[in-house]
């Protein structure tokens, strides 16, 4: 009996004790707790009730026990934030300090607590996986949490496209990602992670094309790696010194914040390229072959700055060339070219580091004054003095051109619309757009026109990025729904459709579907406006590159000029210049109301409110669009008083826009010609486009 009693005593101690410690892995996230104890496929942490209180974890949720069961388990809601995303699947794991927390918006349990994710069931809605160490996208380098993962972790959830593995140590797991996740994956984020070699082994999931491995300590990614399949490629802030991987299908590619001394060779292979960014490396070389300039350029994005480089523009103005949006310098290298004459040729010309050491500047012209409101020094009137005595032969030639361009339009309609927009009133009522058959044989289809987004505003038009029939992009201008200059619209498309020069942005139609609806198609120029090109970063010395655009300009002055009577372009700004991708000057907005004309570009006889005015007020413009071409500066910026001040001063003669120190003299004195007060001082188009044209020849043998 006494045995008896000794064993049923030994029974009830043991099961006292099992009653006291749960069973369940500690410690370990999991789905597996059942749905009489968490909602469907919600996470959740097994403690002993004891320790339940003292679970460390921000989410809401208390603590659940369910029958006689020896644990307590704590359920999370991780469908995104604040549990309102079925399709993501979020759990943040903050770090030991108790400031690391996501405000309960995101599920989060403290790392001394969650050190362990089990084989998770997720919802079939369920498509993207974010797990984090600290807190949501705060990540720091190098500052991880420790967790282990099941091997099955996620490899039975197929409906799973996306994983993100951020701010953990996984450099002992990563060769086990593959057997770890889904094959459906098609993007995937070890970022943070400490790895330090790249996990060419990942390419086993056959469907993934994202690759975000930034904030790691990757030094080489190696040719021996092919990845067909691969599209976008994330190695920001890594520690990269050589990248040769064969990636032919990229389209982005990020390696931002690396030790790259050069921009890889193997980039300009990838054909489908389309943004890229390799800012804060520090780059040696601004040298690059003309094919390898010509690939940034096409870029839809480049990430690159003037600072990225180590050294300084060193090359002659011939060489240089510009690309990206930052507008960075770099040189034309001679390695592909095995002509002996270019090689001697280049090695002989000065160098340009520096705005004080200008090769146009260096012509043997006398100094110019830094303030063009002074009268012409006599040397450089000497200078436009001979070049007067030979404009005799160049004139022949460049009015036939004229001439040629006249044959190829009817002046005479050209004429009758000019005169509707700016001269007289009309003696008949304008015609519906309906009845407007000269309008109506402008005409394109609206259905072939898809909307992208907004590029440009103004006070009285918007202009769109299109999509025409399905492949071309264009520029589509629009007037505002609050105004009322639709005639007026009108008669501006009819006057640039018959507009035809290399130097004005080409029309290409009209649609509509109702009158207000308007629309007037262009080609698209995609390298912004010479306003934005001119910022103050671009160095402000004289490049060949900014005097074949005063070239371009002026050019299309000559064109447009050479009408009988001249058209007037009324809106001449930096604005209303477009750079093409090969550097290419573009005129574009013939405006339709002389309220459009930007003010600080108006001749004085404009400001005084004149109506009789001529092509003598776009040759002021071009004068002051000089000044800006030198300091880089919109017009009298450096001038004190308000803006009705200045144009009173302007309008009387007493104020000029000013030039830089180092302004090449003749421009100098080119500009000086273009503003005088009087209109019938100031020379004709085809005089300074010959003066251009000269010193282009002298400067840069072109």
């Amino acid at each position: 009996m006494r045995s008896f009693s000794t064993a049923l005593l030994t029974v009830l101690s043991i099961k006292s004790t099992a009653a006291q410690v749960c069973s369940t892995e500690a410690k370990t996230l999991t789905t597996s707790c059942g749905y009489d104890v968490c909602g469907a496929y919600e996470p959740c942490l097994a403690y002993n009730i004891t320790d339940c209180s003292t679970s460390g974890s921000t989410d809401s949720s208390s603590c659940t026990t369910v029958g006689d069961d020896e644990c307590t388990y704590k359920c999370f809601r991780a469908f995104g934030a604040y549990n309102s995303d079925p399709t993501q699947f979020v759990f943040i794991v903050s770090y030991n300090e108790q400031n690391d927390s996501d405000d309960g918006i995101y599920a989060t349990a403290n790392n001394q607590i969650v050190t362990a994710i089990d084989q998770l069931t997720l919802s079939p809605q369920t498509t993207r996986v974010w797990i984090e160490g600290g807190g949501y996208q705060q990540t720091n380098k190098g500052k991880v949490v420790g967790l282990e993962f099941a091997d099955d972790f996620l490899s039975s959830q197929s409906q799973v496209t996306s994983v993100s593995l951020v701010a953990m140590d996984l450099s002992t797991r990563i060769y086990d990602i593959p057997n770890m996740l889904p094959n459906s994956i098609t993007e995937l984020s070890p970022s943070n992670t400490l790895l330090r070699q790249f996990p060419s082994h990942v390419a086993a999931l056959t469907n993934l094309m994202t690759l975000h491995l930034g904030g790691n300590y990757i030094t080489t990614v190696n040719s021996s790696i092919t990845w067909d399949k691969l599209v976008v490629l994330d190695l920001q802030q890594n520690s990269l010194t050589t990248f040769e991987g064969p990636f032919p299908g990229l389209t982005d590619l990020n390696l931002n914040g690396n030790n790259l001394s050069e921009i890889p060779a193997i980039v300009f292979s990838f054909q489908h390229l389309a943004r890229f960014s390799i800012q804060n490396n520090s780059l040696s070389s601004r040298s690059f072959t003309e094919s390898q300039i010509t690939f940034l350029q096409r870029l839809a994005s480049l990430d690159l700055t003037e600072s990225d480089f180590q050294n300084p523009v060193n090359c002659s103005l011939s060489e240089q060339r510009v690309i990206g949006i930052n507008n960075v310098v770099v040189c034309v290298s001679n390695r592909n070219i095995n002509s002996t004459s270019s090689a001697s040729s280049s090695s002989s010309e000065s160098s340009d580091s520096s705005a004080s050491s200008v090769p146009i500047s260096g012509i043997s012209y006398s100094s110019g004054s830094s303030s063009a409101d002074n009268a012409p020094s006599g040397s450089g009137a000497s200078i436009l003095a001979a070049t007067i005595s030979t404009v005799f032969f160049v004139l022949i030639a460049l009015t036939a051109t004229a001439l040629y361009y006249h044959k190829q339009r009817n002046k005479e309609k050209v004429n009758d619309v000019y005169n509707n927009m700016h001269r007289g009133s009309r003696k008949q009522p304008p015609l519906t757009i309906w009845d407007d058959e000269e309008l109506l044989s402008l005409q394109v289809n609206c259905d072939d026109i898809d909307d992208i987004r907004v590029i440009g505003s103004g006070s009285v038009a918007v202009v769109w990025l299109v999509r025409y029939r399905s492949s071309v992009l264009l520029a589509s201008k629009r007037l505002r729904e609050d105004t009322e200059c639709t005639q007026d619209f009108v008669d501006e498309i009819k006057l640039v459709s018959k507009l035809d020069h290399p130097n004005i942005v080409a029309f290409i139609g009209t649609a509509w579907t109702t009158g207000p609806d308007l629309q007037a198609l262009f080609e698209l120029v995609e390298n912004g406006d010479l306003c934005s090109y001119l910022s103050p970063a671009l160095p402000r010395y004289w490049t060949r590159v900014k005097l074949q655009l005063a070239v371009d300009v002026v050019e299309a002055l000559v064109y447009v000029h050479a009408f009988t009577p001249p058209l007037v372009h009324r809106n001449l700004n930096s604005h209303n210049v477009l750079i093409s991708t090969d550097m290419q000057a573009k005129l574009t907005d013939f405006g339709v109301s002389s309220s459009q004309y930007a003010n600080r570009w108006l001749a004085p006889e404009i400001i005084t409110g004149s109506s009789d005015y001529d092509q003598s007020a776009d040759i002021f413009a071009f004068g002051i669009l000089l000044s800006e071409f030198d300091t880089h500066l919109l017009p009298y910026e450096d001038a004190v008083g308000s803006n009705d001040n200045i144009l009173q001063m302007v309008a009387s003669g007493s104020l000029r826009p000013t030039f830089s120190d180092t302004c090449p003299p003749i421009i100098l004195e080119l500009a000086k010609q273009c503003m005088p007060q009087e209109p019938r001082d100031r020379p004709q188009a085809l005089k300074i486009a010959y003066v251009l044209r000269t010193l282009q020849r002298e400067a840069f043998n072109l």
